[in-house]
């Protein structure tokens, strides 16, 4: 149910009388409170500074007692100083005990904390001193005078150091006292004043209550709003929590957004796949027409010249003509397989396999196709079998491969390198081709584009896609490193012993 905001503004109106009436009350009530402070300072915080002026002298004279204590030329002298400085611990040891009878058991006030490490300091302090005197006493007098001019004389400065902020702390607490009896005397006579400004207060901290609550949440919601058709969803709605008008206009818009968003995405959607079917019609009309072309070229003049074509001839002309139908195949069956990849995953069989074995087949089986090109494989040691289906990484393997050999130069090296890098197995296929522009390197994924500068090979624009797919189903991954008109560099990432999942419907 929703509180309703007339409510709120009732309790606003109820608080604008309530409040005058209390301001009268603790005006009169601060009369009661005028002579705290200044009985406090009287019989609390002069006392404490006395007590701290005797410390602070006898710390002092502790001090130069050590220092006799260090100069003493034989025992007896070192014995008259080290009475003297019994007596200062001794009185030092009082004036902290009359402090510390002041203090509360459970104050946690800056002046309580500092008196804490003052004590702290001190105690430090004459447990070193006392050490000193120990080694002043056994003659060891070059330990003695090292000690007492590095570890004890910064025990001392810090201790002198605390005792100090513990006397800065003291005035500043006292004089908060005198301020504080001052303000009651300004407060009291001046209760009157103080209603009528706290009754002006109350009205402006209505107002803002009200742009708080009502006109800045209002503007918030606006904001929201006005992004929508700009089509930013990112922004949170406010308010949604709450229970009254504008939270119920909150959740409204909340509702809005989501379906503004889901229909932005339909259309995103949409759009790309309206992209993809032109990429692949430019793509077909292109791959299909020119091996057409040449079948029908071939055909024609085959055709004119029926009565005198040498049968050598014939033959030539008919391995063109197949190899234009092998072109129209590939195309075709590129197609297809993009097609089940996204209807039907491939079945997977993943088994221990020696990725080194693997790979040697593939490139013996290009070598024997392509003996024409250089194909080096570089192998690492691998110390254990990898859990993956042999026939899915030699499609992704052998497409890669494919790619490298298709858009490099004949003379070139294509090189095969597989290597461990911490948990991952990586297999790297480098060509010195063509490259891929840097603006098409995000875009090369996916299924039926082609970069710009390969449009005149043959090719389908779905071999990446479809590796892609293979490495996410093996649980791994496929970067590229290309740079145009140098080559490019295709990195398969496979986990060495991670749990694989396998997309469903696939039998492991």
């Amino acid at each position: 149910m929703l509180t309703s905001l007339r409510s709120k503004f009732a309790l606003l109106f109820l608080t604008f009388i309530a409040v005058p009436a209390v301001l009268g009350v603790i005006g009169m009530g601060a009369l009661q409170a005028v002579n705290d402070p200044a009985t406090e300072i009287r019989e609390v915080w002069l006392p404490k500074l006395r007590i701290l002026a005797a410390l602070n002298d006898h710390l002092s004279d502790f001090r130069l007692a050590e220092g006799d204590y260090m100069a003493a030329a034989d025992e007896e002298e070192r014995s008259t100083h080290a009475v003297t400085l019994a007596r200062l611990g001794g009185e030092i040891a009082a004036n902290i005990a009359e402090y510390r009878v002041s203090q509360p058991a459970s104050n946690a006030s800056k002046e309580a904390q500092a008196f804490k490490q003052f004590v702290t300091a001190w105690n430090t302090y004459r447990e070193i001193a006392t050490r000193l005197m120990t080694q002043a006493a056994t003659l060891d007098r070059q330990t003695a005078r090292q000690l007492y001019r590095t570890e004890n004389q910064q025990a001392y400065w810090k201790a002198s150091d605390l005792l100090d902020e513990l006397t800065a702390a003291d005035i500043e607490e006292a004089e908060a006292s005198r301020d504080q009896a001052k303000s009651v005397y300004d407060d009291t006579s001046m209760r009157f004043i103080v209603i009528i400004v706290g009754v002006i207060g109350l009205a402006i901290l209505a107002m803002a209550m009200v742009n708080r609550t009502i006109s800045s949440p209002l503007i918030q919601l606006v904001g929201v709003l006005t992004r929508i058709p700009q089509r930013d969803f990112s922004a949170p709605v406010p308010h949604t929590g709450r229970r009254d008008e504008i939270g119920a206009i909150a959740r409204a818009i909340t509702v809005f957004r989501e379906q503004a968003a889901e229909l932005e995405e339909t259309l995103r959607r949409e759009h790309g796949l309206l992209t993809q079917q032109r990429n692949f019609i430019t793509m077909a009309s292109h791959e299909i027409r020119t091996p057409l072309t040449g079948i029908d070229g071939h055909a024609r003049r085959l055709e004119r010249q029926a009565d005198h074509v040498a049968p050598a001839e014939i033959a030539e002309r008919a391995g063109r003509i197949r190899a234009a139908v092998r072109r129209l195949t590939q195309v075709v069956e590129s197609v297809t397989r993009a097609a089940q990849w996204d209807q039907d995953p491939a079945e997977v069989h993943l088994r221990p396999h020696a990725l080194p074995s693997v790979l040697a087949d593939i490139v013996q089986r290009a070598r024997e196709e392509n003996p024409q090109r250089a194909i080096l494989l570089t192998c690492a040691p691998f110390p254990q079998p990898l859990r993956l289906d042999p026939a899915l990484l030699d499609q992704a393997v052998t497409n890669l491969l494919g790619n490298a050999l298709k858009y490099s130069d004949p003379s070139t090296t294509v090189s095969i390198t597989a290597r461990m890098d911490g948990d991952w197995a990586l297999v790297e296929v480098e060509d010195q081709g063509i490259g891929i522009p840097e603006a098409e390197r995000e875009q090369i994924r996916t299924r039926f584009f082609r970069a710009s500068n390969a449009r005149a090979t043959v090719g389908s624009g779905v071999g990446l896609y479809i590796v892609d797919q293979i490495m996410a189903i093996h649980g791994g991954t496929m970067s590229i490193d290309s740079r145009l008109n140098e080559g490019t560099r295709v990195t398969l990432r496979l986990p060495l012993s991670s749990p694989i999942s396998s997309p469903e419907g696939a039998s492991l």
